[in-house]
């Protein structure tokens, strides 16, 4: 059950807290990226128009509050739009967010008209106030209210901080198993690169489930037209588990130093995904107007060193 707060009566206890050392209430906005969610003690709902865009907000009446849970740790951001009433051009509101009987966060807002509507009310929505705050580990139930002396409603949308998904690095993977291996040349930068032709490719031995990035590249000769289609098959046991088609431009700021007369394309950059256990994966050119194709490997850096 949510705990009814008499408003009037914390100001003063409100005013303090505001104001305490390592109160974390953030007024700025953030960078964060945000998901909007439904409080779980909320009331009627509105749409809110802003030229071809609807918005949903929530309303909370003066001396009522909204209850939501959260599950830190996590931020969230609740935005607030004050219903001023006709001929009212500006107004103060204070927001408050609660845990039983604590001030968890907490602002003064200041709101003059917004070019937001809202159908079936009289009066105008106020520009956007928000209140950003960070939610601690474990779960928690939160009520927030607010009080003005000249606003008796405010619209409210709540949002919480999405998950970031950690990052994913590869690292080089060098192929166990190869033909012949050429050296690339793209600005400041020198790379192997591993022909695959028509018949033994690279091999790659890798233990799954992980990621591999293949770059790829078709080697063009100087009689041969400025695009050209190829396709990298992925072969597994003989059989092709995965086919790469596109089509090649050629590169005018890479070239391969061991091959002279031989033309590199624009590097392709395709994504295997290797399923569970231990698989030999070999690369070979299939049906491709290029007289071969140059690759080089990376594997996902958290899969590195794992045992079947």
């Amino acid at each position: 059950m949510i705990r009814r707060f008499e408003m009037r009566n914390m100001l003063v206890f409100f005013a303090i807290l505001l104001f305490v050392p390592g109160h974390r209430t953030v007024l700025a906005q953030s960078k964060t990226n945000y998901r909007a969610f439904s409080p779980s003690d909320a009331g009627r709902s509105v749409m809110l128009k802003s030229d071809s865009r609807t918005y949903k907000y929530f309303e909370l009446d003066e001396g009522k509050v909204i209850g939501f849970e959260v599950t830190g740790p996590t931020r969230i951001k609740i935005r607030s739009r004050a219903l001023l009433p006709e001929k009212i051009s500006a107004a103060e509101y204070d927001i408050t967010v609660w845990e039983d009987d604590r001030v968890r966060a907490g602002r003064k807002a200041d709101t003059k008209p917004s070019k937001l509507t809202i159908s079936g009310e009289r009066g105008a929505v106020g520009v956007a106030r928000d209140i950003i705050f960070n939610v601690p580990k474990g779960k928690h139930k939160y009520a927030i209210s607010a009080q003005s002396d000249k606003v008796d409603r405010v619209y409210l949308r709540f949002h919480q901080a999405r998950k970031q998904k950690p990052k994913q690095t590869y690292h080089n993977f060098r192929p166990y198993e190869y033909g012949k291996r050429v050296n690339l040349r793209s600005g400041k930068s020198n790379l192997s690169y591993y022909l695959a032709d028509g018949g033994a490719g690279p091999a790659l031995r890798v233990i799954g489930p992980t990621s591999i990035k293949i770059y790829c590249r078709a080697n063009f000769d100087p009689t041969m037209k400025e695009k050209a289609k190829f396709t990298l098959g992925a072969m597994e046991k003989g059989e092709a588990v995965r086919k790469f088609s596109a089509v090649a431009d050629k590169s005018s700021k890479s070239i391969y130093t061991d091959l002279p007369g031989i033309i590199p394309s624009k590097v392709h950059t395709f994504t295997l995904e290797v399923p569970d256990g231990e698989h030999v994966y070999e690369f070979r050119k299939i049906n491709s107007t290029p007289d071969g194709l140059a690759v080089r490997f990376k594997i996902l850096k958290s899969s590195l060193g794992k045992k079947k």
